[in-house]
């Protein structure tokens, strides 16, 4: 039997290994250049914001920031962001 995991993450791969923790904890991890819409939340390396300050995404995601965090503070964020969906 196949455990459902607790959510669809995708994950900037420039966060080294925190798409291992959060396999490790029960989500599924995808790219972040596949199709957003498809996904729980998004965590962003911070490199990957728009330096122009326009707010264009294409998913209804919540979206992380995991620049300058552990990978503990973004998975406590992650459960607080998806808990009750």
């Amino acid at each position: 039997m196949t455990a459902v995991p607790k959510g669809v993450v995708a994950v900037d791969d420039r966060l080294g290994d925190l798409g291992e923790i959060l396999m490790a904890e029960g989500y599924q991890v995808v790219d972040l250049a596949g199709d957003l819409n498809q996904v729980d939340a998004v965590i962003t390396s911070g490199l990957s914001q728009n330096t122009m300050g326009i707010q264009t995404t294409s998913t209804k995601a919540p979206i992380l920031n995991g620049a300058g965090r552990s990978p503990a503070e973004i998975l406590a964020e992650l459960q607080r962001r998806l808990k009750g969906r």
